[in-house]
């Protein structure tokens, strides 16, 4: 038997002991790997997670990567299966394959047989560009009872990189699961959007130089769902004019950076917001764009005691489709940057979320498609907040925008 932590801290460390000391004795190897059919596509059937050195096909290689701590790897008697072993809600591990050769926006459906050893860790499933460790999507798995073995399917999409991808099975959460197969086939184009996204920058005072993104994060839209386009208007710039022109399927309001509190500060942008949203199409508002859409409609702003930075522990308390297919509820893991949250929900306005010191972290209006969120669903993808690919791919679909 061998273990290939990466990282890791102490209570990994006794985690990872008792699966070595209790389970592996009893695991047993896998079947051979069999060679996918002719002009499958990518096929992968009852692969072996095993070292790089020693690896067979169809898959040439699988690596383990630790991404926030907490997490390990280990492989069981003859190198067959894999055993991921997570000791925290915001403790994340990968195990990725070698490259395969995809095309742009293509689905996938991925198969994973697994078991939970014990607790109840989550296994997402994703796809990603080898050479970048932010995925292009993923989804989780059910959770199976501990013992249980059980097989799950999703559907997953490459993006706009022409590859070559990576399979990506990630543990998060407390415990321990055994994975035994994974088969993934490349079923049809993925559905995007058909019209482009709006963005209203509020960021900063000044417009960017030469019309640059400043919202990096935000051109996921492009790459990732395939939106054709992202335009950009800064609020001292925006127009009517420039909403009936561009058509788009999506607005979005940015985050600010300047101090929000000040009348100076909030009130050319309260117009600026005003006029996008008078605008008939869903509306998605994040950070302080969540904050200045709210006071538009009545609510107010309250100090923190300390900024919040990192992911922060959310609880669900409201049942809407933006949650669909997500199986840590009540739990939400979403990053945050920011120091002033909504004292309480704006009229007409229902609160899906909240935190320990923030009582409105998601807002979904009532009667329009509009939905906001103090914390930052376009970040923390690869890391502690795998769920915000989920969040947005069910807001696609809310809004009817793609599959």
């Amino acid at each position: 038997m061998s273990t290939a932590p990466i990282g890791g801290d102490g209570h990994c460390g006794g985690l990872r002991g008792l699966v070595a000391g209790l389970w592996l004795p009893a695991l047993a190897g896998l079947a051979a790997a069999a060679p996918p059919p002719e002009g499958s596509g990518v096929l992968l059937r009852n692969p072996e997670f095993v070292h790089a050195a020693t690896a067979t096909p169809p898959i040439p290689q699988w690596h383990f990567r630790e991404r926030t701590g907490g997490t390990a790897l280990v492989l069981p008697p003859g190198g067959r299966g894999a055993v991921l072993v997570s000791a925290g809600d915001t403790s994340r591990g990968d195990l990725l394959s070698s490259g395969l050769s995809l095309p742009p926006f293509r689905n996938l459906e991925v198969r994973v047989e697994f078991e939970a050893v014990f607790g109840s860790p989550v296994l997402f499933v994703g796809v990603r560009p080898s050479e970048d460790p932010v995925p292009v999507d993923q989804m989780p798995l059910p959770v199976p009872a501990p013992g249980e073995r059980a097989g799950a399917s999703v559907r997953i999409h490459t993006g706009a990189s022409e590859g070559p991808y990576s399979l990506q099975l990630s543990i998060l959460g407390t415990g321990v699961l055994r994975v035994h197969r994974v088969e993934a086939v490349a079923v049809g184009p993925y559905r995007h959007p058909e019209r482009p996204a709006f963005v209203l920058d509020i960021q900063g005072d000044e417009p960017a130089p030469d019309g640059e993104l400043r919202w990096k994060a935000i051109g996921k839209l492009r790459t990732v769902w395939g939106f054709p386009d992202l335009v950009v208007r800064h609020f001292t710039q925006i127009t009517e004019q420039d909403l009936l022109d561009t058509c788009p399927g999506l607005l979005l309001v940015s985050g600010i950076s300047p101090d929000i509190t000040s009348a100076a500060t909030y009130a050319p942008r309260r117009e600026a917001i005003r006029l996008l949203t008078r605008y008939p199409a869903p509306l998605v508002a994040i950070c302080g764009g969540h904050q200045n859409l709210a006071r538009i409609h009545g609510s107010r702003l309250l100090e923190l005691p300390e900024k919040v930075v990192g992911p922060t522990r959310l609880t669900v308390g409201g049942q809407d489709p933006l949650f669909e297919g997500l199986t840590r509820l009540p739990l939400l893991v979403l990053d945050q940057r920011h120091r002033f949250s909504l004292a309480q929900a704006p009229a007409g306005a229902t609160v899906l979320a909240s935190s320990e010191n923030v009582p409105c972290e998601i807002l979904a209006y009532d009667g329009r498609p509009w939905y906001s969120f103090q914390g930052h669903p376009e970040t923390g993808w690869h890391e502690a907040s795998p769920e915000a690919t989920v969040l947005w791919r069910n807001l696609l679909r809310i809004f009817g925008l793609a599959e």
